[in-house]
């Protein structure tokens, strides 16, 4: 039985395996032959083991496959958001600005036996370092939201895992494997309510986040649509 970043491992080899044979789609890759690559089809024909993990995906049009990071491996039908091309077309104030109330709400509608609020305190002492990073950030900022409308906000990243995470071979195994964002790469607050979920669903997101790290579009996708 294989326990910690060496499950991941074996889980992450298990994974690349079945993904032989397949058809993906490339997305979220940043080199210029990235982006030259990014949203076309490829069949997996093998793959680099972990930890870096790398699927080889022919690509129709070009002589030899491409080793793509499995993370940057989409299903081929998985909606996709194409990021801004300009600093004109980013939407900044939607990050910067938070509606205090409708967060407020989601912090402390009940989710179970607890609110999500206290769902997200019971995990600032999680022993995974990446879970407990992401719940202290995001309690320390809903506490002062309740003190304040006027309270700056911090930078949430989806997949962020803080510095002690970075050197836990388990969480780094872990970062291995998230698929690429289906957002902005940022939890943005103001969209707990999107698709127009109650407050209850709104607070599941809000809870949610500091024990998989995922932004909502990546939560909607990734888990909701597979009713997680």
């Amino acid at each position: 039985m294989y326990v910690g970043s060496d499950a991941v491992e074996v889980g992450g080899n298990r994974l690349a395996e079945a993904a032989v044979g397949k058809e993906w789609r490339v997305w979220g890759l940043t080199s210029a032959r990235g982006l030259e690559l990014n949203g076309k089809l490829g069949t997996c024909e093998g793959f680099d083991p972990m930890p870096n993990v790398r699927l080889h995906l022919r690509v129709p049009g070009y002589r030899t496959p491409f080793k793509v990071r499995m993370n940057c491996c989409l299903e081929p039908d998985t909606p996709i958001h194409n990021e801004p091309d300009s600093i004109s077309a980013l939407d900044l104030s939607a990050s910067a600005q938070v509606d205090r109330n409708a967060v407020l709400r989601a912090a402390d509608a009940r989710i179970s036996r607890k609110s999500a609020r206290e769902e997200i305190r019971s995990n600032t002492d999680a022993e995974r370092t990446d879970m407990s990073h992401r719940a202290k950030k995001l309690v320390a900022y809903l506490d002062a939201l309740e003190q304040s409308s006027a309270t700056p906000l911090p930078t949430f990243a989806c997949g962020e895992v803080g510095d002690a995470g970075l050197s836990d071979p388990f969480v780094r195994n872990m970062m291995q494997m998230k698929p690429v964002c289906l957002g902005n790469n940022k939890l943005n607050l103001n969209e707990l309510y999107l698709g127009g979920v109650d407050a209850m669903q709104a607070g599941r997101r809000l809870a949610e986040y500091p024990l998989s790290g995922f932004c909502v579009p990546c939560q909607i996708q990734f888990m909701e649509s597979q009713g997680m």
